[in-house]
């Protein structure tokens, strides 16, 4: 049965994989869909019990309850007058797997990850009276103050990151990328440390849980390299033998390793950028400008060009909005070795703002003997 006349809409997603959470709630709450999260089963059962929610999406595999007996749970919970859609989202579907599901209670199985115009088809099905379009979504996103160009800068460089795939799963969000990087990041991390305890207690379930995880992680941002080796992983702990495998995770943990430190060298890289931005940006004081133009001037004197060139970019940057121009023309003349034409244009600059207090030029003067 479809749904109809709905104004809010309430979803619930269940997913122990915090990467795949963010992407789905993220396409979500772009929709203006309110969104609840359940990391496993049981606590999806509980919050369905309080919560009205419209429609559920439950992750196939995870620890303690699988989505089929959470599925099934959450049906058993509700009264029959309790419309809801409930939605298997799983890595590979079968015609089993779908029949187990349908039994279970389940209105629908998708693959994951769930792309975007999957998911409005699906929203468009048991919600048809909405408006859901990838209009929607560009507008939501188109406000975000996340720099685009640098996100794309820094983590294009990474080769074992499609980036364009990623960021395609982040719905052209540069925020909800680096949400994404930042959770498969803590994950990765967390993946390395099991492998490393699972394979010395020779535990095979663990194994495949967390290669499973690794396969999803790997899929969200677009590593695809790194994704067919995970696969292959699959395969060998399904029907290889323990040297096999034991051959096999050797090779791919050194690879999964250099991968973190590239990660967390970019990530290292990108905060630094931004909290040089966010102090670069923030507006000089007076005092700080006088100084600002004084040493442009002393630069200028001293043919200092890359000291010259710091101080007019910061300048025109957090300088006066009426001056900007005359820096930027300033800027030129330096870039063009103008040094006589660009210190009289500074001297103008200076005469234009009045007097400079004696204590700031006292400053200079020390400045300036210091040096000599």
């Amino acid at each position: 049965m479809k749904r109809v006349n709905y104004k809010d809409i309430n979803a619930l997603i269940v997913d122990d994989n915090e990467v795949s959470t963010i992407i789905l709630s993220s396409m979500l709450e772009s929709f203006k869909i309110q969104t609840d999260k359940a990391d496993n089963g049981l606590m999806a059962v509980e919050m369905s019990k309080k919560v009205a929610f419209d429609i559920i999406f439950v992750d196939h595999i995870m620890p303690g309850m699988d989505g089929i007996q959470t599925t099934k749970a959450i049906r058993a919970a509700l009264s029959s007058e309790h419309e809801i859609v409930i939605i298997a989202l799983t890595a590979e579907i079968t015609e089993s797997i779908i029949n187990l599901y349908r039994l279970a209670g389940a209105n629908d199985v998708y693959e994951k990850p769930l792309g975007l115009k999957e998911l409005i088809s699906l929203l468009k099905i048991w919600f048809p009276k909405e408006q859901f379009t990838m209009q929607s979504i560009k507008q939501e996103i188109s406000d975000t103050n996340i720099d685009c160009e640098h996100i794309k800068t820094i983590f294009e460089n990474i080769k074992d990151i499609d980036y364009t795939a990623g960021f395609q799963n982040a719905i052209g969000s540069p925020s909800h990328f680096m949400k994404i990087l930042e959770a498969s990041f803590n994950d990765l991390q967390s993946c390395i440390n099991f492998i490393s305890n699972s394979r010395g207690n020779n535990s095979i379930k663990q194994l495949q849980m967390e290669t499973h995880k690794l396969k999803n992680i790997f899929s969200n941002i677009g590593a695809i390299a790194l994704l067919e080796e995970t696969k292959l992983l699959e395969k060998i702990i399904l029907h290889g033998n323990e040297d096999e495998i034991n051959l096999q995770y050797g090779s791919f943990t050194n690879n999964l390793v250099q991968f973190i430190e590239k990660l967390q060298s970019a990530f290292l890289k990108y905060h630094c950028s931004v909290q040089d931005k966010k102090t670069y940006n923030t507006p000089m004081s007076d005092e700080e400008y006088e100084h600002c133009i004084l040493s442009t001037i002393y630069y200028i004197r001293r043919y200092e060009y890359d000291s010259i060139v710091k101080e007019l970019e910061h300048l025109i940057s957090q300088g006066h909005a009426d001056l900007k121009q005359e820096f930027e023309l300033t800027l030129k003349d330096i870039k063009d070795y103008q040094y006589e034409k660009a210190l009289d244009r500074m001297m103008i600059i200076k005469n234009k703002i009045g007097n400079l207090p004696i204590s700031e030029i006292n400053k200079i003067i020390k400045l300036e003997s210091s040096w000599d």
